[in-house]
């Protein structure tokens, strides 16, 4: 039998008219978090469902700011040479 030793979060008011609970299985990995994370974490999940909206990981805006600050300056650079 497989799955015997997962770790779940159990959401008993999911607060949605259509669904009672809502089982999240936890990977092992995070096994240690904080039990506040974790409740925290499985709220925004649900409210990500029940929005419509994707659930995502916290985009990094600095890596294209960096790309377009290297363009930038590359630019600038060559304007000075030929000027």
């Amino acid at each position: 039998m497989r799955g015997v030793n997962k770790l779940i979060v159990e959401i008993k008011d999911t607060e949605n008219e259509y669904f009672d609970r809502a089982i999240l299985f936890l990977k092992p990995d995070k096994a240690i978090t904080a039990q506040s994370e974790l409740d925290q974490s499985a709220r925004r999940l649900l409210s990500a469902v029940k929005n419509g909206t994707p659930y995502k990981k916290k985009r990094r805006v600095w890596i294209p700011l960096c790309i377009i600050g290297a363009a930038l300056t590359v630019t600038a650079a060559v304007l000075i040479v030929l000027l």
